[in-house]
Order: C-alpha cells, then sequence, then structure tokens
C-alpha cells in the first residue's frame, strides 16, 4: 500500500511539473502576442498615415483624366459663367442653398466673365480661370477646415454642451450645403479650364498626356490596394489575437499539443485527398451536381463562360472540330433546291410571268399578313441577295424572268429555314427519315445535332460514304453530291455558328478552337488559328476600344498578376518541319518592346523579319555533320481561370486542352494547373517555350443564349429549388428567372 501511495505522489509531483513547464510557455508565448498586436498598431497606423494622401491624389488624377477624356461641353460651360445670375441652376442642384451664398457666387461668376473680356487670347483666358479656381478652391478648403474643427468640437464636448445644437447645426450647413455646393462650382469651374485648354491643343500632345496620367494612376491604385490588402490582413490578425486572448489560459493548459506542429500545408494535403476521395464512384450526374453546387454557392469565381465550358466541354477529344458539324439549316435548303428549281422549269412563260409580278409586288409594298418572310427581312446580306433577284425578276427576258423567280424562291425557303430553331429543323429532318438511305441518313446524324439521340454505332464518328458501296449507286448520285457539298461548304463554320448561336455543336476541339469557344461566350469573336491572335490582343489595347478593367493588354508575363481570368495564354515552341500559315510566329513586340526571339545562347543561328528560324550544325549518322533547321510556331493556347495559393505553392488554373501527345486518358478538355513559374520562364533555349498573354474585358455576354444552355432544370434533371440558386440569382438575374 505504500509502494501504491508512493506511485500516486511521483505521478502528482510528474503532473505538477507538467502544469508548471506548460504555464511557463504560456507566459511565453503571451508575451509573443502582445509583442506582436503593438507592432500591429504600429503598423496600421504608418499604413493609415501613408494612405491619406494617396486617396485625394487618386481622385485628382481620375477627375483630370475623365475631363481630358470625355472634356465637358466649352460653350455651355462659357455661357454658365457668363450668366448674371445662377440662383435657378445652383437651387436645382442644391434646394437648400441660401442667398448670401448665391449672391456671392454670382459676384465671382461677374468677376471671372469681366476678366474673360480683357482678352481673346486662350492663354489669358486659362490664367484667369487657373487663378479663379485657385481662390475658389481656397474658399472650399476654409470650409472644410471649419468642418473638420466642428466635427473635433463636437466630439470632445459632452452631449449637454450649449453650443452642441449650433454646432451640429453649422456642421450641416457646410455639408449639405455650402460645401457641396463650393465642391460643385470648382469642379465646373475645372472643367471650364479643361475644356478651353483641349480646344487649343494637338491630339497627339493629348493622348501622351492622358497615356502619363493613366500611368500615374494606376501606380498609385496599385499602392492604395497594396495598402489597404495589408490593412485588411493585419486588422484580422489583430482581431485572431484578441479573440485568441480570451480564456486563453484555461484553452493553452487544457488542450492537447503534439510533438511535432501540423502545418497548413499538411492540412490542405489532406483536405485535397478527402475531397478526392469523396467524388470516387459517383457517375457523370452526381459529378454535375457538386459543379452546380460549387457554381451557385460562389457565383462570383465561376464566371458564365466557365460554367458553360465545364459542363459541355470537359471532358471532350482532343481534335480538330473542323469538319465536325455542318449545319442543318443549310441542309434542307440544298435538299430543296432541285425540287424548287425542277417545279418552276416546269411551268409555261406565261405562269412564269404571273408569278414574277406577284412578287415584285409582294417585295415592293411588302405585307406582313401574305408577303414572303425574305419580303420583310431587315439583314444587310438578305436585302443584297433580293436586290440582285428583282431585277431579273422584273426582266423582259422570259428566260431571265425565270432563272430570277427561281433564285428568289430558293432564297425565300433558306431565310424561312434560316428563322427556326436548331431543334424545330432537326424534326423536320426526322419527320422524313424514311426518305433517306442509311449510308444518307448515318452521316446527317454524324453532323448534326441529331447524333445525341439518333447514334447507334459506337463507332459512329469512323464512318464515311466509301465504306458504303451503295452510295455511289447512280440513283444515289444527286443526293450523295449535295451531302458532299453541304459537308464541304460547313467545315469551319462551326466557328461562326457558335459566336452567333453559342449551341453546343461540336464533338471535339483543339486549344485554340477551345480557347474560341472561351471568348464566344464572353462576348468577342478572336480570329481562327494561333497566329493571328497576339496581333489581335495587341491592337485591342493599341485601340483601346473595349471598355472595362483591366484594359486590353498583351504582354510577357512577368508575375501573377498578369493572369487576369478570361485571358489568353499563347506559347511559342521551335519545331522541325515548317509551319502551316495558322501556326507560323509572324513577328510580333509587345507594347513593352519584348519579342518572340530567344536570348541567344551558344550553337544555334537565328534568322528573321517575318517568322523566326534557327540553325545549328549536328552530328548525325555515320558521324557526319548535318544542319538541322527549325521554324518558330505558336504551340498552345489556353484560357486564364485564376492563380491560386495551393500546398504546392502558386498555381495557375486554365481551362484548355492536354497535348495530343499526352496519354488518350488524359488527351482532352478540361481545367489544368500548372505551377506559375512554369508559365515565367522561357526555357533553355534548345526547349524554348516562352509565353504571351492577351487579355480583353467582356464584351457583350449572349445571356439569352447562355441562359438557354445553362438551364439547371435540363442539365441536372430535377427540379430547382428557388433556395438553391439565391445567392446564383443575384449575380446572374439574366439566366435564373
Amino acid at each position: 500500500m505504500a509502494n501504491a501511495e508512493l506511485e500516486r505522489l511521483w505521478a502528482f509531483a510528474d503532473a505538477v511539473a507538467g502544469i508548471k513547464d506548460r504555464r511557463m510557455a504560456f507566459d511565453k508565448e503571451q508575451k509573443k502576442v502582445e509583442a506582436r498586436k503593438e507592432q500591429i498598431q504600429q503598423r496600421l497606423a504608418e499604413l493609415a498615415k501613408r494612405l491619406q494622401p494617396l486617396t485625394p491624389k487618386a481622385e485628382e488624377l481620375s477627375a483630370t483624366l475623365q475631363r481630358l477624356q470625355s472634356p465637358p461641353a466649352l460653350d455651355d460651360l462659357r455661357a454658365y459663367f457668363s450668366k448674371a445670375d445662377v440662383a435657378a441652376e445652383l437651387r436645382q442642384q442644391v434646394p437648400q442653398v441660401e442667398q448670401p451664398l448665391i449672391d456671392q457666387l454670382n459676384q465671382w461668376h461677374k468677376a471671372l466673365s469681366d476678366q474673360l473680356g480683357y482678352s481673346a487670347k486662350p492663354s489669358a483666358q486659362l490664367t484667369t480661370i487657373q487663378n479663379h479656381i485657385y481662390n475658389w478652391d481656397l474658399e472650399l478648403r476654409k470650409l472644410e477646415k471649419e468642418a473638420a474643427k466642428l466635427e473635433t468640437d463636437l466630439r470632445n464636448m459632452p452631449p449637454s454642451w450649449a453650443k452642441r445644437p449650433e454646432r451640429e447645426a453649422r456642421l450641416g450647413q457646410i455639408r449639405e450645403v455650402d460645401g457641396k455646393i463650393m465642391a460643385l462650382e470648382v469642379e465646373k469651374l475645372q472643367g471650364f479650364h479643361a475644356a478651353l485648354e483641349l480646344s487649343t491643343r494637338p491630339q497627339a500632345e493629348l493622348e501622351k498626356d492622358i497615356h502619363t496620367l493613366e500611368a500615374e494612376l494606376a501606380k498609385i491604385q496599385q499602392s492604395i490596394a497594396e495598402f489597404q490588402r495589408e490593412t485588411r490582413e493585419i486588422e484580422a490578425e489583430a482581431k485572431a489575437l484578441e479573440a485568441q486572448s480570451e480564456g486563453a489560459l484555461e484553452k493553452f493548459m487544457t488542450t492537447y499539443v503534439p510533438d511535432k506542429a501540423i502545418t497548413v500545408k499538411e492540412v490542405a494535403i489532406w483536405q485535397g485527398e478527402a475531397y478526392a476521395a469523396s467524388l470516387v464512384g459517383k457517375d457523370q450526374m452526381a459529378l454535375l451536381e457538386e459543379a452546380a453546387q460549387r457554381f451557385w454557392a460562389q457565383p462570383e469565381r465561376y464566371p458564365l463562360w466557365l460554367q458553360y465550358m465545364i459542363v459541355h466541354f470537359s471532358g471532350m477529344r482532343y481534335a480538330s472540330a473542323h469538319g465536325s458539324w455542318a449545319d442543318p439549316k443549310d441542309l434542307l435548303s440544298r435538299l430543296q433546291a432541285p425540287s424548287i428549281e425542277a417545279k418552276i422549269k416546269a411551268l409555261d412563260d406565261a405562269t412564269v410571268e404571273k408569278l414574277c409580278q406577284e412578287k415584285i409586288a409582294a417585295y415592293e409594298s411588302p405585307n406582313p399578313a401574305t408577303s414572303p418572310q425574305l419580303a420583310l427581312a431587315k439583314e444587310k446580306d438578305w436585302k443584297t441577295r433580293v436586290s440582285w433577284n428583282l431585277p431579273n425578276i422584273k426582266s423582259r427576258g422570259a428566260s431571265t424572268r425565270r432563272r430570277g423567280l427561281t433564285e428568289l424562291s430558293k432564297d425565300e425557303f433558306t431565310y424561312a429555314i434560316g428563322r427556326k430553331s436548331t431543334q424545330e429543323v432537326l424534326g423536320i429532318l426526322l419527320s422524313v427519315r424514311n426518305q433517306f438511305p442509311d449510308w444518307a441518313w448515318k452521316q446527317i446524324v454524324k453532323l448534326t445535332p441529331l447524333r445525341v439521340t439518333e447514334v447507334t454505332d459506337p463507332n459512329w464518328e469512323d464512318w464515311t460514304s466509301d465504306a458504303q458501296p451503295e452510295s455511289y449507286s447512280q440513283e444515289s448520285n444527286t443526293l450523295r453530291l449535295i451531302l458532299n457539298e453541304w459537308r464541304s461548304n460547313n467545315t469551319t463554320l462551326w466557328r461562326e455558328e457558335h459566336e452567333r448561336s453559342q449551341e453546343l455543336i461540336v464533338t471535339r476541339a483543339v486549344c485554340n478552337e477551345t480557347a474560341e469557344h472561351c471568348q464566344h461566350l464572353r462576348g468577342h469573336n478572336p480570329p481562327g488559328g494561333l497566329t493571328p491572335k497576339s496581333k489581335w490582343y495587341l491592337g485591342h489595347e493599341g485601340a483601346r476600344d473595349i471598355p472595362g478593367e483591366p484594359r486590353p493588354y498583351y504582354t510577357r508575363p512577368t508575375s501573377q498578376d498578369d493572369f487576369t481570368m478570361g485571358a489568353s495564354i499563347l506559347w511559342l515552341r521551335f519545331v522541325d518541319t515548317e509551319p502551316n500559315a495558322w501556326q507560323i510566329a509572324k513577328n510580333v513586340v509587345t507594347k513593352a518592346g519584348v519579342g518572340l526571339m530567344p536570348d541567344k545562347g551558344s550553337g544555334w543561328t537565328y534568322q528573321g523579319s517575318d517568322t523566326i528560324t534557327r540553325s545549328r550544325k549536328i552530328t548525325g549518322e555515320k558521324n557526319q555533320k548535318v544542319t538541322q533547321n527549325q521554324w518558330l510556331r505558336w504551340i498552345h493556347e489556353a484560357t486564364v481561370i485564376e492563380v491560386c495559393e495551393t500546398a504546392e505553392g502558386q498555381m495557375v488554373l486554365t481551362y484548355e486542352t492536354a497535348l495530343p501527345d499526352d496519354d488518350r486518358g488524359t488527351s482532352s478538355i478540361g481545367i489544368f494547373s500548372k505551377p506559375l513559374y512554369w508559365f515565367l520562364t522561357d526555357g533553355k533555349e534548345d526547349e524554348y517555350n516562352r509565353c504571351f498573354v492577351g487579355y480583353v474585358p467582356e464584351g457583350q455576354l449572349p445571356f439569352e443564349n447562355i441562359a438557354r444552355m445553362l438551364d439547371w432544370e435540363k442539365i441536372l434533371q430535377r427540379p430547382i429549388q428557388p433556395a438553391e440558386i439565391a445567392a446564383y440569382k443575384k449575380v446572374y438575374p439574366q439566366i435564373v428567372h
């Protein structure tokens, strides 16, 4: 029993020693916390001091830029400041304005008008206006100084202070009336000065000033953003430290402390592995549900173009979209054309003339109730076609009239079919399915959205008419020629159709085609292929013709800030075979002067003006010296989603295709993640892989078409409850009705 008591005593002593050690550790940690709190307060004061002058400076620069880019009307301002009494205008802006201030401003206006009349020279008038700006702004600053003193007095004095009502009334008068009126007058006077100055300066000089001011403003805004970001971060840290101090001793003494601290990286990896494990075994619909829930919960993070591409393109194969789609409306028009031609050919001249007269009446005095739809067309191309055919219909020659009637009738049918929806046209094709031989129907299904419902053969894409001997029979000749022309003429029209309708019309795509789909959904129609993209982005940067922030740019990236969501990334590479016209790298230089040429090392000899090649001597077969020639080409394009911090460091998320030489299981379209540093390096000279980033802000989004393609009830095949998409609807009301 004595031994047992001794054991308990030793255990108690060990526990006391452990508690003492933990308490000492707690005190040490608390000292660190208090020291950090003090550092935070010092840094917050320093940040506030540095921020204080930047905000008004940015506002001043923004106002100056606004006046330079959109100057006010000079004549209107001259008339305003020449007016003897501006009481009506002042009361319209601030109804509470009192007569003494009105009288004072009228006197100032008169003094300004009188002094402007002394000289008609713009330089003299500009000096006069500048002097008045200084004097009027001085009065405004006096009011601001008075208001600041009143606020200090009111803050420091007790609620019962006898002068409080009087001081509060005066402060309100300054803030809501006098100060507001004075600020508006100074702003107008500055606008008067800017408008007069702009009327006398060359455009090139103005553009130079605008560029300088934009650069200065961007630098200040960047500083403001950095200071604000740091302020938010350390304020959050201070708040966390304060919360940590509440009940800190009890929590510290009762919390298990592992031998080795768990790092944020380890937690992130564990969470990622746990999430990946939760997806195992889920089918396509369950995974779509996961994606939709993300979109609805964080709509700001997932723009519409990205939602569309994830839903409709993820997993699609890497292969050219060319030849994967042909317009079913065009097919109906081509199929109907021989029938129209035969019908009119069978008519006698008198009937043709009668029909021509009816067409003339229908087109020269169109009636919505009776005229063909084409007679009411507003589209320029269709009106042009009508203007080609009507003179033939009016011709005195019977054969010319017949030809004009035939062409106009075919155009009427084509126009009417073109106004139908894709689903309506597919319905028409299905209704006449029995009129097509199997070989023709397989080809129609392969190239139209009918493949979604009508495909029965797992090898449907491998089918060709050559595999069907009956397609070359005499009786199939006409239909085969129609289908061949239809397929050939529509080979590359998928791009135009997707830009117009945003429907899912291709079943495969390569890198630049995937990126072009993304840009269509962002409201733009970039040129096809890789070669023209750099000049397209550079052109918009120079033209400054697309509003939005950030402004259009084309640059060689140097930091994560260059990877704006929706931007295109374009990579270069030297290859051993001469590229085609859509791949070759044409010489182009960024605004900062960065071109396509790599830093020259040893061994390679470079040549280039419009295009760039290089050569070197290498040892070939039988130890003979041979010349290796390479051409620089654009090799790949991707679309930026975001730059994010991960357990592996900073990563760039992109929407793109895997390269075609990747494993077939992963050589497809989707979201990819690569380290940021990989984008910022050119690689070694032999594996030169420089990239450029081009960006334009979103244009006019095709909301109606996108809403049809993001019909969540149709995608998820279940009813959607309003509560599920409440946050989503606030951001995208055009999509959710």
